[in-house]
């Protein structure tokens, strides 16, 4: 059967159409013919029947037979087709038509289809979720967060909606996080994504990784990249953790890329699935999922927002740490909250009847057991159900002797059970909340386990304790609810657990040996240090390499653990050895990355001293390095020269001279941030000398990078096109898509700042393909922003428009505050030139909010030049001097002379407007003189700067400097033109930028006025 769809799934891909019938029964087979023409064949009735069945499908279909439905309809979905009439046959058959594998959409279903017992209450709140989903099915996006106490119901509330759902015609997809879980990549999404992609606990990693590939080659790739999603198969592979080979692409981007990429990767499959059907996606208990399971929900609330997609997030009180990555979403317009309260006394009241039955309670009971229930569903059930197993003159007894606690209940419960049920419900606990069969049996220590095991879960399940979750060949079980879980592993002495979960480990290794979080987690809790330490080293490092940078830090932790009891060595004793100083730095590294600083604080004091415990020049070169690296994220550039001055002094103690380039290429930095760029470069020069001694190309890549960005800030366009021109060769000659795609956008802006916008436009597209190629959509919206403002420039206000807000969504589905700022002042500014002052004004105000918090004074003095202009265009001159005036301040602050010149000329704009003659006058000498001795490379906007002086000259009568500035400006801008291939875009330019427009204008009007003359 599985073979039959596989060859549909192969034909499909293929472009062909086939039918199959499939039966089974006796037949003969073997050899035929005679001595000369023989052949091997098979006869009979069954094979037949077969073809008459295969005949009968249409193309594309597999048809069974009733013998072969009853065999596999635990794996398989049928439909039945009734009774059929086929050739050769007197009588009709019954058939069925094969619909696919039964999989984890299936579980999903039947997992929240099949209650006992009705909903009790909850009407305000379940006719809260019918709107939403009324929302949704109108094409909305909608995020719905149930909330509650353990035992509230929140479970129960989210079935029953799933119920409603299904039964309107919706598909659903969901998964429960476990509360072991929380180191392991994706946990909350695998059961989804496997759903989508119709995995089948059945299929083997071959066939399911084969399934994968043909999912993904459904997938639209984008304009001109052939085999782009292909290309990300083993992301895909990796979240639900499978083994799929690396690729050239997978190899060559960071960790950081590698996250977003499977991103996109799971939004494209969503967004393929949405275009068919509303979906519903519900994600429960996720105060134990991991870090990259709440991104990522994070990341498509987002993403998604123009989709029918339900989300829908259930949890209990989350940590902090978790809580944080969901609270961008929380206040976005389409997300609602449910938050569950306890049932009032009438329904529970209404519970206890149901739950009870015909059966009566002693007198006195139900207050009492309304008392304690406290509303909460689960306490009340499970009281209930403890009454439920004594006889009612026992009940009698039981007046004010009512457990304390729902697990004062369980224990009750646990304590009748049989030894032998009991210590196979204390394994399962140990494996977790949801265990497999075949991992129970081979951890059971009782020989005759594989005899009686299925009996004793049969009896586990019917005192619902346990229940099965997914049927045979999988057999999966999981508690009937955590807190079982939790008593029954409470209840084990710590040296059981330990012994237990090395047993665990260790027919893990045999049976699943990649599943390296769940060798770690059980290995950790073992007395097996050296396998604890082997499989946490290998969990970590899986966690960096994907981004999940909360769960390395865990593992590093847990690992620190270990090294710090360890035995002396050759490389030290405990916390004074080597081992232990390399996973302190790699943890110190990965607080750096998250921003947590006071731990990042503590860890680097741990490794200067050890550094000098160990007497390890090079090793205290690199604490000092890292101390850098925390100086110059909290801003405190003095500090961290200090530092790397002292870590590049260590480093040619220890005759390391590699670090020794690292430190040079990081104390230019420095500077360069400090604004000392003459001494930058000298630093940088140094770095690249060393780069260059070890024939490294990626660092000597970085240092002409580097050496580009501090000479193109001092305005040495010439200088810095080299730099980024050398660069750009290096990375290409390494194929390094993110560094070329980098270099290229600031050789782009080099063009930009120069004026050959021709140039920079080839730069900025060859940057934005490179960037798609590696789903690099932080530095995609950067480079979209950049050809906004090359077209913004050029006057093609259409194109850069669309650009512009392009860039927006970008930077607000990544999360890009910094490049949510920039774009909105450069989108504000393409308002201001289509004369839509509010608009302007109003983005201005949202990107001004993100720079004064960000403390970003480069991008605060351009948003507040634009708005200025967009206040002197508005006619208010006063309003708009006050603002260039603070410009100015930013300017001279941050040695920023060569844009001082447009500022300057706008001051005397505004004070032209405002009749200040004087403070004008003083301003057009200023700018006259700059642009007449520097030129316009790297001033933007040098039209605005021309005809301002020519106005300010013609009021003070300097009719012949007036003359010169209005000859100049023609000339800059015809110049410009004819740069421009395009006529119809050139045409945008002279027409559409109000002062090139006026220019033109004002020289025509000469002409004629000279001509008349």
């Amino acid at each position: 059967m599985a073979c039959a769809l596989d060859l549909q799934a192969v034909a499909k891909q293929q472009g062909l159409r086939m039918s199959i019938g499939i039966t089974e029964g006796s037949l003969f087979a073997g050899p035929v013919g005679g001595p000369s023409r023989r052949e091997y064949t098979v006869i009979g009735d069954t094979v037949n029947l077969a073809a008459r069945m295969m005949q009968y499908g249409r193309a594309g279909t597999t048809l069974a037979s009733q013998r072969i439905k009853e065999r596999v309809s635990q794996q398989f979905i049928f439909e039945s087709l009734g009774k059929i009439a086929l050739k050769g046959k007197a009588d009709r058959l019954t058939a069925y038509l094969v619909k696919g594998e039964q999989g984890t959409h299936e579980e999903f279903i039947t997992r929240h289809l099949l209650h006992e017992h009705p909903l009790i209450g909850r009407e305000a709140e379940l006719e809260q979720m019918r709107r939403i989903a009324a929302d949704v099915r109108q094409g909305q996006l909608r995020l719905l967060f149930i909330e509650g106490e353990l035992g509230l119901g929140k479970s129960r509330l989210a079935s029953e909606m799933v119920r409603e759902w299904i039964s309107a015609g919706g598909v659903g997809y969901g998964s429960k996080c476990i509360s072991y879980g929380r180191q392991v990549p994706y946990q909350a999404w695998r059961e989804v994504i496997a759903a989508l992609c119709d995995l089948t606990p059945t299929l083997t990693p071959a066939r399911q990784l084969a399934r994968l590939a043909a999912v993904i080659a459904d997938l639209e790739d984008p304009p001109s990249q052939p085999g782009y999603w292909a290309d990300r198969l083993p992301l895909l592979a990796d979240v639900l953790g499978l083994e799929a080979p690396e690729n050239n692409f997978t190899q060559s981007i960071s960790s950081h890329l590698r996250r977003n990429n499977t991103f996109a990767l799971i939004e494209a499959l969503l967004r393929r699935k949405t275009q068919r059907h509303a979906l519903l996606v519900l994600l429960e208990d996720i105060q134990w999922a991991d870090e990259l399971s709440l991104a990522l929900a994070a990341y498509l609330a987002k993403a998604l927002v123009d989709t029918p997609l339900f989300l829908v997030l259930v949890h209990r009180l989350m940590p902090s740490p978790d809580w944080e990555l969901l609270t961008d979403i929380k206040t976005l317009p389409y997300v609602h909250t449910i938050c569950l309260e306890p049932l009032s006394s009438e329904e529970s009241l209404e519970l206890i009847k149901i739950l009870r039955g015909d059966r009566l309670l002693p007198a006195g009971i139900i207050p009492l057991l309304l008392n304690r229930g406290q509303g909460n569903p689960f306490f009340i059930q499970e009281i209930t159900g403890a009454i439920n197993h004594v006889t009612e003159s026992q009940a009698n007894q039981l007046d004010f002797n009512l457990p304390d606690s729902v697990q004062d209940v369980i224990l009750t419960r646990i304590d009748r059970l049989p030894e032998t049920e009991k210590l196979t419900l204390k394994i399962a606990s140990v494996i977790g909340p949801s265990f497999l069969r075949s991992l129970l049996l081979a951890v059971h220590p009782l020989q005759q386990a594989q005899f009686r095991l299925s009996s004793q879960l049969d009896d586990l399940e019917s005192e619902k304790l346990i229940r099965l979750e997914v049927p045979a060949p999988r057999w999966e079980y999981i508690f009937h609810n955590v807190i079982t879980q939790e008593v029954v592993y409470e209840g084990l002495l710590l040296a059981q657990r330990r012994q237990l979960h090395r047993a665990v480990g260790l027919a893990l290794e045999e049976l699943v040996p990649d599943a390296v979080e769940q060798l770690a987690f059980h290995y950790h809790r073992s007395d097996d240090s050296e396998k604890a330490l082997h499989y946490l080293k290998i969990a970590g490092e899986k966690a960096r390499r994907e981004y999940a940078n909360y769960a390395a830090i865990n593992y590093y932790t847990e690992i620190l653990g270990y090294l710090r009891k360890r035995p002396a060595t050759t490389n030290g004793h405990g916390m004074v050895s080597t081992d232990y100083w390399d996973m302190l730095m790699e943890r110190a590294k990965l607080y750096n990355l998250i921003g947590q600083r006071e731990e990042e604080l503590e860890d680097l004091g741990t490794l200067g001293i050890m550094a000098e415990a160990l007497s390890d020049d090079y090793r205290r070169a690199q604490a000092a390095k890292q101390w850098a690296s925390l100086y110059e994220a909290s801003g405190d550039y003095d500090s961290g020269l200090e530092m790397i001055e002292r870590s590049v002094q260590l480093a040619e103690k220890a005759g390391a001279e590699r670090l020794v380039g690292e430190g040079y290429s990081h104390w230019g930095t420095l500077l360069y941030l400090r604004g000392e760029y003459e001494i930058a470069q000298e630093y940088l020069h140094r770095a690249l000398a060393i780069a260059q001694n070890h024939q490294d190309k990626h660092a000597q890549a970085d240092c002409m990078k580097n050496l580009g960005i501090v000479v193109h800030y001092q305005g040495d366009y010439e200088v810095a096109h080299y730099f980024f021109k050398e660069a750009s060769e290096l990375w290409e000659t390494l194929g390094d898509q993110g560094g070329l795609g980098n270099c290229l956008s600031y050789l782009g802006r080099v063009y930009y700042d120069m004026g050959n916008y021709a140039e920079a436009q080839k730069c900025y597209d060859k940057s934005l393909a490179l960037h798609r190629t590696i789903g690099d959509r932080t530095g995609e919206g950067l480079t979209q922003r950049s050809l906004g403002k090359v077209q913004r420039t050029l006057g093609n206000y259409v194109t850069s428009l669309q650009l512009f807000k392009d860039a927006l969504a970008i930077n607000q589905t990544t999360g890009d505050r910094r490049g949510e700022a920039h774009t909105l002042y450069q989108l504000a500014f393409l308002y201001t030139r289509l004369a839509e002052y509010d608009t302007a004004l109003s983005l201005l105000d949202e990107a001004l909010l993100i720079l004064r918090e960000i403390d970003d004074a480069w991008a605060l003095s351009a948003a507040l030049i634009y708005y200025g202009w967009t206040l002197l265009e508005q006619g208010e001159p006063r309003q708009a001097k006050k603002y260039f005036e603070e410009v100015l301040k930013i300017q001279r602050e941050i040695q920023q002379e060569v844009r001082m010149t447009e500022t300057i000329a706008l001051l005397g704009r505004a004070a032209l407007a405002a009749n200040d003659l004087s403070l004008a006058d003083t301003c057009a000498r200023h700018a006259f003189n700059s642009i007449i001795n520097r030129g316009t490379q790297g001033i933007e906007h040098p039209a605005i700067i021309y005809l301002t002086c020519y106005q300010i000259m013609e009021t003070q009568q300097k009719y012949e400097q007036a003359q010169e500035m209005l000859s100049l400006g023609y000339g800059y801008i015809t110049a410009q033109s004819a740069q421009i291939d395009d006529p119809a875009l050139q045409q945008t330019y002279l027409n559409n930028i109000p002062e090139n427009r006026q220019i033109l204008e004002l020289m025509s009007a000469n002409k004629k006025t000279s001509g008349a003359l």
